[in-house]
């Protein structure tokens, strides 16, 4: 009997193999009814294997680590990883539902959408911005999409709210947690269109580096109607808290399912940062601490936080306040006289 879904996840030496371990702690503590549920790991480069330590600790927590070779259609291109893994697995996992889930996420509580109704397919959450997106006819992005669309085959051209700003563009989806029903096909037909762009080099001007969410807006719009759009406690962008629209810019963890922190997690106290707070007493907060900052560190934090910040820790941000005003003015003097 296949089990009703299965989290899919990817995992390099390096950054990922702290962000792929918290990931799986998070899902055993927090996932609720899906706490239990099959994760596989997948690490389809092989000269990018996690250290012995990681895998042991994975293996503890249950993870099936798979470390064939699969990565051979974009083997420079860290992206390509997913594809290979989620083509892998829809034939070969025994699930009727996968989540993949970007590593750099976690689970704050049972991800009840994940359990897809009967008619739903995929359930995905809109793009945080528009970015690569097009609002239409008018939009310099227009042609880019509609070429997509073109090279893609699709007749449908649906338009979605962004997660952040509420902005009306084309369907486009962020890539970082895709949860689709196995029987679909939707996983294969996405790297099916990912291969169709980047083979008639249909790439927007910077490059390959978004064609993951590019393609998934294409595969996404064929089958629109069986698409479900998951509401702002999934996929929470937690770097953009500052911008989300209420309620969500005040929810706290625990109102929250599952949280995308990107490379936040390396610098020493994001979580105290945030703004709003977070609540320090927060049972997540605290199940979060001993595991935080990853290794290495980092400093600074993102713009949306900088701005809401008062003008004091601004300050101390810029290391203002360490060095006499006229050491800047100098420099900046210098800097305009070349």
């Amino acid at each position: 009997m296949s089990e009703p879904l299965a989290f899919i996840c990817c995992l390099e030496a390096g950054r990922l193999e702290d962000q792929a371990m918290l990931l799986a702690r998070s899902i055993r503590r927090w996932g609720g009814r899906f706490a239990d549920a099959p994760i596989h790991a997948f690490s389809p480069r092989l000269d990018r294997q996690p250290t012995s330590v990681t895998l042991r600790v994975l293996g503890e927590l249950g993870v099936v680590h798979h470390t064939e070779a699969r990565n051979t259609a974009f083997p420079d291109w860290g992206m390509g990883n997913k594809f290979a893994a989620l083509t892998w697995a829809e034939t070969n996992v025994d699930a009727d539902v996968l989540a993949f889930l970007d590593s750099d996420s976690i689970l704050t509580s049972e991800p009840e959408a994940f359990r897809l109704a009967p008619g739903i397919d995929v359930a995905l959450r809109p793009a945080d911005r528009k970015d690569k997106g097009s609002t239409g006819p008018g939009d310099p992005r227009e042609p880019y999409w509609q070429r997509l669309y073109e090279i893609c085959g699709v007749t449908e051209r649906p338009f979605v709210e962004t997660g952040v700003d509420g902005l009306r563009i084309r369907a486009y989806f962020n890539g970082g947690m895709v949860v689709a029903r196995r029987s679909s096909g939707f996983l294969s037909a996405w790297q099916a269109d990912l291969e169709r762009l980047t083979g008639a080099g249909h790439l927007p001007p910077e490059g390959i580096g978004f064609m993951d969410m590019l393609s998934l807006a294409a595969t996404a719009a064929r089958v629109i109607d069986r698409v479900q759009i998951v509401d702002e406690r999934y996929n929470y962008p937690l770097p953009l808290r500052p911008a989300m629209p209420a309620p969500f810019r005040d929810a706290q963890l625990e109102a929250l399912v599952h949280v995308h922190y990107h490379r936040w997690f390396n610098r020493p106290g994001f979580l105290g940062a945030l703004q709003p707070p977070l609540d320090p007493e927060s049972p997540i907060v605290r199940w979060l601490e001993p595991w935080l900052p990853f290794e290495p560190t980092i400093g600074g934090l993102p713009q949306a936080i900088k701005a809401m910040l008062p003008r004091d820790e601004r300050r101390r941000q810029l290391g203002w306040g360490k060095r006499p005003a006229r050491t800047l003015w100098d420099r900046f003097m210098a800097r305009r006289n070349g």
